[in-house]
């Protein structure tokens, strides 16, 4: 069994879904061939080993995943959490916006979601087509309307005259960031920037602004520690800044550090504290957004973090000097 390597412009829907799920089949084949060649390679001996899992433990690394993957997660999620009372309100802020690398892709996946959420649906139809129960079919069709109206606005997403306008929009919009402080009151963004050698600025200049653009340079949500749940990372080789959405458009920064290796774990109880720090005060970071002199200082901030990394917001320039 081979993989298919595929050109998706030149696939219809349908086509895309099959040539998805017959390479899902041949990673499983794969990877129970791998198993058996595995266990046939173990040396043979009359001493029973004890094998301890801790895939359990929060402490374990997640495993390896591209970094697109993660990206389509991090916005399936959030289309997840849709309903149809809030799909025209809602399903806008759960995409990605032109300025990512990916946004095409990212949308053709979402929308494969959707077609194939129709197609199991369907499937459970035919299934139960001799049971007579109105209000379930009801139902059904309402989740095939449902889908199909996402399916309409991932087209719209993709259509050229949408693109224009789109564009345009996004330039004139960016989001807005504020800055969790220490339980001291310092901002942990500037301290921690200046305890950062100035070798890594670039890579966290781009990761800013990335946040600032919504285009999210390799967004991956935390998923396997309860204690960072609702955070969100952004990242570059060895370099990571965590941040949690406050609403439409802005973004609580919480922390940036480097992380030197993939498997690199001792920052992780750091992490922890910090994001517990966060969580004791969103609810007031939440409610002083209405408040212009908060936004004013928090702005303030930003323009303090961007001369620290060498760069000028207001001229879209770099600058010498930093720090």
């Amino acid at each position: 069994m081979a993989f298919k390597f595929i050109d998706i412009s030149d696939l219809t829907e349908g086509q895309l879904i099959e040539v998805i799920e017959e390479n899902a089949k041949t990673a499983a084949f794969t990877r129970e061939e791998i198993r058996k060649l595995k266990a046939a390679a173990k040396p043979k001996t009359a001493t029973p080993s004890i094998i301890i899992d801790n895939s359990k433990t929060e402490e374990q690394p997640a495993v390896d995943r591209s970094d697109f993957e993660d990206e389509v997660e991090y916005y399936y999620s959030q289309v997840k959490e849709i309903t149809p009372a809030t799909i025209s309100e809602k399903l806008h802020l759960c995409v990605p916006k032109r300025t990512n690398k990916n946004f095409e892709k990212i949308i053709l996946r979402l929308k494969l979601e959707s077609l194939r959420n129709i197609r199991e649906i369907n499937e459970v139809i035919r299934e139960y087509s001799s049971v007579e129960d109105p209000e379930e079919m009801q139902m059904f069709k309402d989740e095939i309307l449902f889908e199909q109206e996402k399916i309409a606005f991932y087209d719209q997403l993709l259509s050229p005259v949408k693109e224009e306008v789109e564009q345009v929009e996004e330039e004139e919009q960016s989001n807005r960031m504020i800055f969790v402080p220490t339980n001291g009151g310092n901002i942990r963004i500037l301290d921690e920037i200046d305890h950062i050698p100035d070798t890594f600025y670039d890579l966290f200049l781009e990761l800013f602004l990335s946040i600032k653009d919504g285009s999210f340079k390799n967004v991956k949500r935390f998923t396997n520690n309860a204690a960072l749940t609702g955070l969100v990372e952004v990242k570059n080789p060895q370099s990571r800044v965590v941040f949690a959405r406050l609403n439409e458009n802005t973004y609580a920064i919480i922390t940036a550090f480097v992380k030197k290796t993939q498997r690199d774990k001792g920052y992780l109880d750091s992490l922890k504290n910090k994001a517990a720090d966060y969580k004791a005060i969103s609810e007031i970071l939440k409610r002083n957004l209405s408040n212009p002199e908060f936004l004013e200082l928090h702005q303030q901030y930003e323009e303090e973090l961007f001369r620290k990394l060498g760069y000028d917001p207001v001229t879209k320039t770099f600058v010498k000097g930093g720090k």
